[in-house]
């Protein structure tokens, strides 16, 4: 996920909270949420929140949701978030974020991954149809409760495919080259960009 921001709008260690809460178009599963922490001056997400969901709150990761008001970044949505799941932080798996194209602009991204098992993958879990909504708020710091909310996005859908097969990724790549096809670890991301050039 990333930001299209105003330089002057931040400071280093403000901290940038981003999530997008997906609900599946069609089938029974449960509306989550996939949250990125990052701090203003480092090059890297800080920590990964995922939060499970029901029809009744699928906007509790909303800015004015009671679930969010007057509590720290640390803090929000704590009766949904999961102590386990199986996101990841990091650019290992994810695509650079563009560049912006305004002048006195920055980007700020939030990278992330969901681990999956090589062997044994669920096919329910994928070709699945999200509708998506997205959201940041920036704090001044860990401890601050207070934010500049940015405005959501409501509405627009992800599509969740399926990666390589294990079995054909590695035939493939051990043609191509062996020592490749050892380093590379299945992933799938889902990515959405907010571009608030005007904000």
């Amino acid at each position: 996920m990333t930001l299209d921001l105003p330089e002057n709008l931040l400071s280093t260690g403000d901290v940038i909270y981003q999530w997008v809460t997906l609900v599946e178009e069609y089938g029974g599963g449960k509306p989550f949420t996939i949250g990125c922490k990052s701090t203003v001056g480092f090059d890297y997400s800080d920590s990964i929140d995922v939060f499970s969901q029901d029809q009744s709150t699928i906007e509790a990761l909303w800015s004015n949701s009671d679930s969010i008001k007057d509590k720290t970044v640390d803090s929000q949505a704590e009766d949904l978030r999961l102590d386990v799941h199986e996101w990841v932080a990091g650019t290992d798996y994810s695509p650079a974020a563009p560049a912006t194209e305004s002048a006195g602009n920055t980007v700020h991204a939030c990278y992330f991954a969901k681990e999956l098992p090589k062997i044994g993958r669920d096919p329910n879990d994928f070709h699945i149809n999200y509708k998506a909504s997205m959201g940041a708020r920036i704090y001044s710091s860990n401890i601050d409760t207070d934010f500049i909310s940015i405005p959501e996005e409501n509405d627009f859908y992800i599509y969740l495919g399926s990666p390589p097969s294990y079995a054909d990724y590695y035939m493939y790549n051990v043609v191509a080259d062996a020592s490749d096809a050892l380093k590379t670890s299945t992933m799938v991301m889902l990515i959405a960009v907010v571009v608030l050039n005007n904000f």
